[in-house]
């Protein structure tokens, strides 16, 4: 029997369908942007290292690489240069977009985001000129350039349904959440808005905060120069009110929540992908429903264990070149003033083991493919999509658990107590096989690494759960000893994000003349071109 679907469930598919309309109407046309094959092979083998040596998620990489060519042609932009032919081109050679499908069109169109970034980075030069703090004007620029980047990638990906979906998350669980009156939380539905759009997009800090500066400011979308000029004046204030609400600790508790739903809506964007037209008739066949989500399930299952092969591949790459790096930087040059020789032994174990380490946890993960989560799957997504007689409640959100100071004061005891014990082994370890105190640290250090990044790899893992996972033993004897080395790697790896030694190397060094190269090469291309059809 069919069932009822629930009003925000027809408002989506009603808007959905409007959207489909409408694009397809304004589907642009005219010239495309080409570039040569060979550019295009060599720009996209050097995307692919660049990307292999920083350990972001891979739906990053388009909006990491339009903030790389951005802070790469800052000043050609700040002084009025036009640089989205460039940018586009780059962006195709690189692979993030197709060779000759982009149209002429949107080189005006990302002239146009950048324009009201160029006169708010201007306006900063301007105000802190000669001012001591002048290394504010920096920080600012550099964040406002971020939310450029944010702004293009989604510009140039269109992805209209995705703001649709968003909503529909919001609303569903905002309706289906229940809040504890002791939880604290500010600009509560901001909050729930957030967590919907952070955890359907994967999005990052810098994807965030523009969606945060939007929120505040929609007239952004296209702004007078008076209304750039106003908002760079608050701009300090504006960044420190984004920074604050990306710091609230209620997000933790939010995520641990809204991550495991957002693979109903997930599921929900794959049914309408699938027929857009016929997808209210399957969401309201619960048999036809029921066959739907298992086929999606197991699709997405084969592809979110071919994105834990790469990740696992790109950690291991990372973590092993990144150690190379450091022991010709630090460990060799250390002990061959030391001792006068190299301990090659010593040296192989500290440079092997900890990518090893790696290679074994990333082998061990399995994805959940029980029968049990698929049906708890099942039953969730109909709670959010269909109609119901009642209330509906998928979560509580709680206070934190408060502990009498007693009982705190023994677990940091014994917080630092697991502390000094692993080191206290480690110790020994070093001593029996002769580590010198570089390498130690160096071993200490990559092998925290390695513990946070197993642990990422397990999230990763984790997506398509459903109901909550059974630990066995002998995970969680494994758990307890990383622990120390998980702390110290979530640690360094905030650390690691902004001083990443092998990107900075690209970046600086590398990318700069070798994309000078490759528009050399174009051109050298199109002269050919040009003279081959003039024959």
């Amino acid at each position: 029997m069919p069932r009822t679907l629930s009003q925000p469930t027809e408002e989506l598919l009603e808007n959905l369908s409007q959207l489909e309309s409408e694009t397809h109407e304004e589907e642009p046309g005219g010239e495309k942007i080409r570039v040569s094959s060979v550019t295009r092979g060599l720009g996209f083998f050097y995307e692919r290292i660049r990307n292999v040596l920083d350990y972001h998620e891979e739906h990053l990489w388009a909006k990491n690489a339009i903030f790389r060519i951005l802070k790469r042609r800052f000043y050609e932009i700040l002084g009025g240069k036009h640089v989205g032919k460039p940018l586009l081109e780059e962006l195709i050679r690189g692979h993030y977009l197709e060779n000759n499908s982009v149209p002429e069109s949107y080189i005006d169109e990302v002239d146009t985001i950048i324009e009201k970034y160029r006169q708010a980075c201007y306006t900063l030069e301007e105000t802190y000129k000669g001012d001591e703090d002048e290394s504010k004007a920096y920080g600012l620029e550099t964040w406002l350039m971020s939310l450029a980047a944010s702004e293009i990638e989604e510009m140039l990906h269109r992805e209209h349904h995705d703001r649709h979906f968003i909503a529909f998350f919001y609303q569903a669980m905002k309706e289906r959440l229940k809040i504890d009156p002791d939880v604290a939380m500010r600009d509560q539905d901001l909050h729930l808005y957030l967590a919907s759009y952070r955890n359907f997009l994967l999005a990052d800090e810098a994807m965030e905060s523009y969606t945060l500066f939007r929120l505040y400011f929609p007239e952004w979308k296209s702004p007078s120069l008076a209304f750039v000029n106003e908002v760079t004046k608050e701009l300090p204030a504006i960044k420190e009110k984004i920074a604050a609400m990306l710091k609230d600790p209620i997000r933790k508790d939010l995520d641990r929540i809204f991550k495991r739903r957002s693979l109903l809506v997930l599921l929900l964007k794959d049914i309408v992908g699938q027929d857009p037209i016929g997808a209210g008739g399957v969401l309201a066949q619960p048999e036809i429903l029921e066959q739907t989500l298992r086929q999606l399930y197991e699709e997405r299952y084969k592809v979110n264990r071919a994105r834990l092969q790469r990740s696992a591949f790109r950690a291991v790459v990372f973590i092993f070149l990144t150690k190379i790096i450091l022991a010709l930087l630090a460990e060799i040059p250390y002990e061959v003033v030391r001792s006068g020789s190299v301990n090659f032994w010593t040296l192989g174990l500290n440079t092997l083991l900890p990518p090893l380490i790696l290679v074994a946890v990333a082998a061990t993960i399995r994805m959940p493919g029980e029968e049990q989560n698929l049906v708890q799957l099942v039953i969730d997504f109909e709670k959010i999509v269909a109609e119901s007689d009642g209330p509906v409640i998928l979560n509580i959100l709680r206070p934190k658990k408060k502990r009498p100071i007693f009982t705190q004061a023994i677990l940091v005891t014994l917080y630092v107590a697991h502390f000094a014990v692993t080191l206290l082994a480690l110790t020994w370890f070093f001593k029996l096989l002769h580590f010198n105190w570089v390498s130690a640290v160096l071993f200490i250090f990559f092998l925290s690494l390695v513990s946070f990044f197993a642990l990422r790899l397990r999230k990763t893992a984790n997506e398509l759960v459903a109901i909550d996972e059974k630990e066995s033993t002998i995970r969680a004897i494994a758990d307890f000893l990383s622990f120390p080395f998980i702390e110290i790697g979530r640690i360094l790896s905030i650390g690691l994000r902004s001083i990443n030694v092998v990107a900075l190397v690209f970046d600086f060094l590398i990318e700069a003349p070798f994309q000078a190269f490759i528009e050399i090469l174009e051109e050298w291309f199109l002269f050919l071109r040009e003279r081959k059809q003039a024959l």
